[in-house]
């Protein structure tokens, strides 16, 4: 799974918005989601996807960055790591692009 728009799924908190602020036409605008492309925008989505995602699923869940491949043993286990997977990004209100989705792969290339 490849998160949509990965960055902007992520609110930035009030005390931090400020240091995300420009100036365009003589108003002020500041982020209020993580901006793609400053130095820490990386870390600020990783440490996210750390709290939601709990130290179990690393036994059938790779992540890196805003990818995730889910690997099992059997359909059926298969079936339930999808299920929990998308329940997290669901409760969480995350959303991927089913479109680059493989599934069902006895092989893949990741990264």
């Amino acid at each position: 799974f490849d998160l949509t728009n990965s960055f902007w799924q992520i609110p930035l908190e009030k005390s931090s918005r400020k240091f995300t602020s420009f100036l365009y036409e003589n108003n002020v605008f500041s982020f209020t989601v993580v901006p793609f492309g400053l130095r820490s925008s990386t870390s600020a989505l990783l440490r996210a996807l750390n709290v939601i995602f709990p130290l179990e699923s690393s036994a059938f869940c790779i992540r890196f960055v805003d990818e995730f491949l889910i690997f099992s043993k059997n359909i059926r286990d298969h079936l339930q790591h999808i299920e929990y997977v998308l329940s997290i990004f669901a409760s969480n209100g995350l959303t991927v692009k089913l479109g680059k989705t493989q599934w069902f792969r006895d092989q893949v290339k990741f990264l």
